[in-house]
């Protein structure tokens, strides 16, 4: 069975939304690396490589979002800075960054097997060696070399470091630094699929100075190896989900029955009876106050049959078992606020507990974790309470290889409590949505709000 298919029976056994960012990744415990299995790749195959290891390597199922952000976003992967052109895109015309962009794109749209060069400096140790070399490295369709002479790209100074096709791309887990004796943090590991490793030291490695660096090398070592069967991956998920979509879509049909789109109309059903609202744009208007009412009751919500309900002011808590709201008046607010973090379970605590973006209970650390684990797209994000203020949020999301936080706090305005990013200048009744808004607007972060971070249980 393949690495899509075996995510695919995964994602319906732990009723997850299905999308093309899931990956089923193989961490050797031995050498502390990981890597991400191709949707084409045979998991069985990879299991019995393992060999006398197999008690102590594991696969995770876990999303992944720069899976395929090599297709969607080439341009971030192949920057001028790191990017040869050849001679013949750069005499055609003046505009040297529209033909860049538009040669990156046919790549990986035509699903070319040319790789465009990728230059800079590494850090780099043969197998067998026991440190690193800071060398001047270019990637080329051939292979991965490195100068022997400063940063000549003449073919003489240019020494093959790996062809790449007879090794799997690992990354370093964590502690690079201990276990491979690397300059920093950020270590791509070249393992043999030819010979079994009995140590770190028979590995070929790869160390950039930071993330993002590490990022761009790894999606061109990843092009030079797999070529057009990442194209074809790519085009099979999207293909397949789009099926499903449709298949779902008809399921829907088929049981609610197809409808004239003339048949239906507009109702308002606040007086004594029902109207048909004609008018288009009063229709609008009477959708956006019922929803405008609706988020309202929902975050007035208490705990349904709670003996305490009618006696003592919800709690707001931590633990993902039960919470309730945080509804009492602004006097009574600090007398419950220390029992934050130690009382109160449930979905009752808002209709953000229902949400896959929210991750109860995560420290800083673990979310840190978290989401370079799913990969360091912009935008990327999940919302957490914070541990050390009662009644905070904290919006958690990368940017530019970078994880940054920002506080989400309560602000009380005409006897209502609203949740705000900028100290009360843009105000929402719930976490919900305050997502929505940033999904859409900047509003003072970096960048929109693009994939959320899921974590199996």
């Amino acid at each position: 069975m393949s690495a899509c298919d075996t995510c695919h029976l995964l994602v319906l056994k732990n009723h997850a939304i299905d999308d093309k960012n899931w990956v089923l990744v193989e961490h050797l415990a031995k050498f502390n690396i990981e890597r991400a299995l191709e949707d084409h790749e045979i998991v069985s195959g990879v299991h019995k490589g393992w060999q006398a290891d197999w008690e102590i390597n594991r696969f995770y199922f876990r999303k992944d979002f720069k899976k395929y952000d090599f297709f969607q976003n080439p341009a971030n992967y192949f920057p001028t800075l790191v990017t040869s052109l050849s001679q013949d895109i750069l005499s055609v015309g003046d505009n040297f960054e529209r033909k860049k962009t538009l040669l990156i794109q046919n790549l990986m749209v035509c699903g070319d097997s040319r790789v465009p060069d990728i230059e800079g400096i590494l850090h780099i140790k043969d197998s067998g060696k026991k440190s690193f070399k800071k060398l001047f490295c270019v990637l080329r369709g051939s292979g991965l070399y490195y100068s022997t002479k400063g940063t000549s790209m003449d073919p003489k100074h240019l020494t093959l470091f790996s062809t790449l096709s007879d090794v799997n791309i690992y990354t370093c887990s964590s502690n690079a630094k201990k276990y491979y004796h690397a300059p920093s943090e950020f270590c791509i590991v070249l393992k043999s699929t030819e010979k079994e490793a009995h140590d770190a030291k028979e590995m070929k490695c790869l160390c950039t100075d930071d993330e993002k660096a590490k990022i761009l090398w790894l999606g061109g070592l990843r092009l030079l190896k797999y070529g057009k069967k990442l194209r074809e991956n790519y085009i099979t998920m999207v293909r397949r989900l789009d099926k499903l979509k449709s298949l779902e879509n008809d399921s829907f049909i088929s049981k609610q029955g197809v409808l004239n789109p003339q048949e239906r109309v507009a109702m308002d059903f606040t007086g004594h009876q029902g109207r048909v609202i004609a008018d288009p744009n009063e229709a609008l208007g009477v959708a956006i106050a019922e929803g405008n009412i609706w988020r309202k009751k929902a975050s007035n919500r208490v705990a349904i049959n709670s003996p305490k309900a009618s006696r003592s002011p919800p709690r707001l808590g931590t633990s993902p078992g039960y919470n309730e709201l945080d509804n009492s008046p602004p006097g009574n607010r600090a007398g419950f606020m220390s029992m934050y973090m130690s009382q109160g379970h449930g979905l009752s605590s808002g209709i953000h507990m229902t949400q896959p973006w929210f991750h109860s209970g995560l420290t800083r650390e673990e979310t840190q974790n978290l989401i370079v684990q799913h990969g360091l797209v912009d935008g990327a994000f999940l919302i957490r309470e914070s541990h050390r203020i009662p009644d905070v949020f904290v919006l958690s999301m990368s940017h530019n290889q970078k994880v940054k936080h920002y506080q989400i706090i309560p602000v009380d305005f005409e006897s209502s409590t609203f949740y705000s990013m900028d100290d009360g200048v843009t105000k929402f009744s719930d976490l919900l949505q305050l997502v929505e808004f940033y999904q859409v607007n900047t509003g003072g972060l970096p960048c929109h709000l693009t994939n959320h971070i899921t974590k199996l249980v």
